[in-house]
C-alpha cells in the first residue's frame, strides 16, 4: 500500500512538471538554512584551527601549491574526530 502512495506521489509530481509539490506531500521545510546544525562542530573547528595552522607554518605558496594533498590529509583527520564527536555526543 505504502509503495503504491509512494509510487501515485511521485507520479503526480512528475505531471505538474516539479512545478508544484501535491497536496498529499507535507512542506517539511527541509533544505531551510536556518535550521541547518552541524553534526560535527568541534571537529569543524578544529578543521579549521589545523587548516589556519598548516598555513602559517608552510607559507602561502606551498600552502596554494600543495592544497589538494593538504585538504585531503585534514578532512582525513576531521572525518576521524567526527566519528569519535559523534559517538561522544550520541552516548
Amino acid at each position: 500500500e505504502s509503495v503504491k502512495s509512494g509510487i501515485s506521489t511521485m507520479n503526480s509530481v512528475v505531471s505538474s512538471g516539479f512545478n508544484r509539490v501535491p497536496a498529499n506531500v507535507e512542506n517539511l521545510n527541509v533544505f531551510d538554512i536556518s535550521q541547518f546544525t552541524p553534526l560535527c562542530s568541534t571537529s569543524d573547528n578544529l578543521y579549521r584551527f589545523l587548516q589556519n595552522l598548516v598555513n602559517v607554518l608552510v607559507g602561502n605558496e606551498a600552502f596554494e601549491q600543495y592544497s589538494p594533498l593538504i585538504a585531503g590529509t585534514l578532512l582525513r583527520i576531521r572525518l576521524e574526530f567526527c566519528v569519535f564527536e559523534s559517538f561522544y555526543t550520541q552516548a
